[in-house]
């Protein structure tokens, strides 16, 4: 009993369908920058945004990281994967997804490991937070350098 070739099977698929949709690349920047800029923001008015918080802190956080979390990273990871698809050859999605999915979970402790040094070496959580500002900014720049396919 031969089992099927999937690459054969991967070569006969349908054409996909002309889409108009518009390239995530520029979306994903937009959102970049603008974390980055709410952040900073954050930064510099810490003691002015602490005085207000006091008042109603646990409402507060939760409304702003329902926020924060809703508007961008939901729709982020959307674009990102609808830009990987873009960018990913003819006949090599399995493999590509494959690594794109390996190499999330590879590095998923480099965040919360990075954070916890700066948090022990500065003795503060706010220098432990700031890394994620770091990693924002860091893929802000190499999203700057794709270059995405253009558009049919």
């Amino acid at each position: 009993c031969r089992r099927p070739d999937a690459r054969r099977l991967i070569r006969h698929r349908p054409e996909p369908r002309n889409n108009p949709m518009s390239s995530p690349l520029p979306y994903l920047i937009r959102m970049l920058l603008f974390l980055v800029i709410v952040a900073a923001i954050g930064w510099l008015l810490h003691d002015d945004l602490i005085r207000v918080f006091l008042n109603t802190p646990t409402l507060d956080s939760v409304i702003l990281g329902v926020l924060v979390l809703g508007i961008f990273f939901g729709p982020a990871q959307a674009a990102s994967r609808s830009l990987m698809a873009r960018l990913v050859p003819r006949g090599m999605e399995a493999e590509m997804f494959g690594l794109y999915a390996l190499t999330g979970k590879a590095t998923a402790f480099a965040g919360p490991l990075l954070l916890g040094w700066a948090t022990v070496a500065y003795g503060s959580q706010r220098a432990g937070m700031a890394t994620t500002l770091a990693f924002i900014a860091l893929g802000f720049v190499l999203l700057l350098f794709v270059k995405a396919p253009k558009r049919a």
